[in-house]
């Protein structure tokens, strides 16, 4: 499975070797549980989307 993952028609480790993610945010939503939601720039191929 992992060797389909980095195939060229996924995820193309050997053109695409880096995968990034920029937080941009990050909001505190339970105090009892340290539960946080982050958003950012999620980089896959060299196209990036805010998520």
């Amino acid at each position: 499975m992992e060797n389909h993952l980095k195939s060229d028609d996924f995820f193309d480790v050997e053109k695409f070797p880096v995968t990034v993610f920029q937080i941009k945010s990050v909001k505190k939503i339970n105090d009892k549980n340290y539960n946080y939601q982050i958003g950012g720039i999620l980089t896959i191929k060299g196209i990036s989307k805010n998520i």
